[in-house]
């Protein structure tokens, strides 16, 4: 099986209700769990699997001095958005190899659930693989974890923080990319993104997985899947101090 080179989009400056927990650079990534960066975490648990080769890191260029990894790591700056990180990343990765994203934020993140990921990606053979995590999991694992959940035909879910796309389906959807993170947060807002007929569906209950992946490859002309992971803790980011609060919660239950 090929080897992959893991992007991880590390943000920049917080200044919401986390920033507290920071010191005076606040720099998100470097929130401290437990004794170890949230960042860090991250990467110990990419060091644990060998389908990923190398670690490309792009965000604030402080943390070049305080990362360590297993493997190869290159670092890039990035002070803009995350999506200008996403841009950065494909400049770097060489015309023969493909990349594994991660945003920086999901401290829990396993061996387990990384690599049933990249199965999937093999799997599928598909130009992109978006990755989401049903609601029953998600509560059974993190109780009240008050993710952003939408409804389709199949269940509720929530999206996850990995993701995978060829450099064919980047250059196709760039723009797609762009509009769809900055309505991340907006459910009804990225369900119009697709088209009347899909937001009618939508709002009636009755738009499916399946319904979605059509639109987008008639759209974008690329094949896409959107794969539900078994594993909570892929879609466990760190966005608000409840976020937080739960993911020290569920280390100390589980005594790391």
């Amino acid at each position: 099986m090929k080897k992959y080179i893991g992007i991880i989009l590390a943000g920049g400056i917080e200044n919401g209700e986390l920033s507290a927990l920071l010191d005076d650079r606040k720099i998100k990534p470097l929130l401290d769990i437990e004794g170890t960066s949230m960042i860090q975490r991250l990467i110990n648990a990419i060091d644990q699997v060998d389908l990923i080769s190398e670690i490309f890191i792009v965000g604030r260029i402080e943390l070049k001095e305080i990362i360590t990894s297993k493997k190869p790591l290159q670092f890039f700056e990035n002070k803009g958005k995350v999506i200008d990180g996403i841009k950065i990343g494909y400049s770097k990765l060489p015309e023969d190899r493909e990349a594994i994203f991660f945003t920086d934020d999901i401290p829990l993140l396993t061996r387990d659930a990384l690599v049933d990921f990249i199965f999937a990606v093999e799997r599928e053979k598909k130009d992109a693989i978006y990755i989401f995590v049903d609601k029953k999991t998600m509560e059974k694992t993190f109780p009240g974890s008050t993710r952003t959940f939408f409804k389709l035909k199949e269940g509720e879910f929530c999206g996850g923080d990995v993701g995978y796309v060829n450099r064919y389906a980047f250059n196709q959807t760039i723009n797609l990319i762009q509009k769809l993170f900055s309505q991340r947060k907006n459910t009804f807002a990225l369900i119009k993104l697709l088209g009347l007929w899909l937001t009618f569906k939508f709002l009636i209950k009755r738009l499916s997985i399946r319904d979605i992946e059509k639109r987008i490859e008639k759209m974008l002309k690329f094949t896409i899947s959107f794969y539900c992971s078994p594993h909570a803790e892929i879609a466990m980011d760190i966005d608000k101090l409840i976020h937080y609060n739960r993911v020290v919660e569920y280390l100390k239950k589980n005594n790391e």
